[in-house]
């Protein structure tokens, strides 16, 4: 009896261990993996392209108040403003807006200081840099005390989301041009997953056959998936 219980005893222990061990090894948050910690507005916004997503961003901040302009377009400062994806301007002062690290998780302090390099050159008073997750907390501590604004996914959903329910007309018109630039294949287009570029496949069965999509380079280890169109 007391052999029989010590056989079972063990059997818990090296299942326990092995549970652990495959815990253990496990990443937290592994890029490039289906469900790797994204919630559902996440999802769609690491789904949206460049193009997309600047056009989004564009009325977001013109809602605010803001004029926007292009890098180095509308007379932004000089070489300086290449280091912003968007210049905002109201009542005579303009913010820079980097959105160069979006698809990153934690976004680390070198985002900031990049942006506030730039800012620093150009004059701006202040800057906005946008992820779709969160920012690490050096990230944090140099944002308070170099005047920018860090929009995490949250705040980044805030913003664009009211655009995406009702787009004025020329929004409407560059979400057009992004698709037709993305149908006919003349960009690049990341995986909404990993960021490792997107294939044209050809749907060949289900609801769907004679569909094309976009199916990330690494599958079948990442399922990251776009619809075009």
């Amino acid at each position: 009896m007391f052999l029989t219980a010590l056989v079972v005893a063990c059997a818990f222990a090296v299942a326990g261990l092995a549970a652990w061990s495959v815990l253990r090894a496990r990443p937290r948050d592994e890029p490039g993996r289906t469900g790797a910690g994204l919630s559902p507005e996440a999802y769609e916004i690491l789904s949206l392209s460049w193009e997309e997503l600047e056009a989004y961003l564009r009325e977001g901040f013109e809602r605010q108040g803001f004029r926007v302009f292009e890098r180095g377009a509308g007379g932004a400062p000089g070489p300086a403003a290449g280091l912003a994806d968007l210049v905002l301007e109201r009542k005579g002062k303009r913010w820079f807006v980097s959105a160069k690290y979006w698809r990153e998780n934690p976004v680390p302090g070198q985002a900031v200081q990049e942006l506030y390099g730039a800012m620093v050159a150009a004059g701006a008073a202040g800057g906005y840099i946008i992820t779709y997750g969160n920012f690490g907390p050096a990230a944090k501590v140099l944002a308070t005390e170099r005047k920018i604004e860090l929009l995490d996914g949250i705040k980044l959903a805030a913003l664009i989301d009211p655009v995406r329910k009702d787009p004025s007309e020329m929004t409407r018109r560059r979400l057009e041009r992004a698709t037709q630039a993305e149908t006919t294949g003349r960009r690049r287009v990341p995986c909404p997953l990993c960021g490792k570029q997107m294939l044209r496949r050809l749907e060949k069965a289900g609801p769907q056959s004679g569909q094309t999509f976009y199916a990330c380079s690494d599958f079948p280890r990442c399922k990251g998936r776009r619809n075009i169109g």
